[in-house]
């Protein structure tokens, strides 16, 4: 996996359904401790554990081959201000020059009941993304 800033190439873009702050992801922490089953951010919960990201999770992502960003929803909206997401979490594909592109949904991801299956679809994503576009027809 390679966290990047930068956009030099296509990347995968996994949004939570939180904001980024000190305050704020503490106070995601103790409401995914004190009350798991109405945490509103499907990805973090599957992804992470009370003391950081699973490591099965963090090995899966080195498997990848495109670069994976992890975003609060804050930021993404502030980085991509026209993209478009009706709400998070989500997954989104972003090319160096284009608008990121949403490939999963966060009803699709709410929908999502293991680690396992979160990277079965990821591992789709990703061999998919790295399939050359298309050329349009004459």
């Amino acid at each position: 996996m390679s966290e990047t800033t930068g956009q030099a190439t296509t990347a995968l873009l996994l949004v939570y359904n939180g904001d980024s702050g000190f305050l704020s992801r503490s106070f995601d922490y103790l409401h995914k401790l004190t009350s798991p089953g109405t945490y509103e951010c499907s990805l973090c919960a599957l992804t992470y554990g009370p003391f950081g990201m699973r490591r099965d999770w963090r090995r899966f992502l080195t498997t990848l081959r495109l670069p994976v960003r992890f975003l609060h929803r804050d930021q993404f909206r502030e980085q991509y201000p026209l993209a478009v997401a009706e709400s998070f979490p989500a997954v989104f594909v972003a090319a160096p020059t284009a608008q990121p592109r949403q490939v999963v949904a966060a009803r699709q991801l709410n929908a999502i009941g293991s680690l396992r299956e979160l990277q079965q679809l990821m591992s789709k994503i990703d061999a998919q993304a790295q399939q050359p576009a298309p050329l349009p027809s004459p």
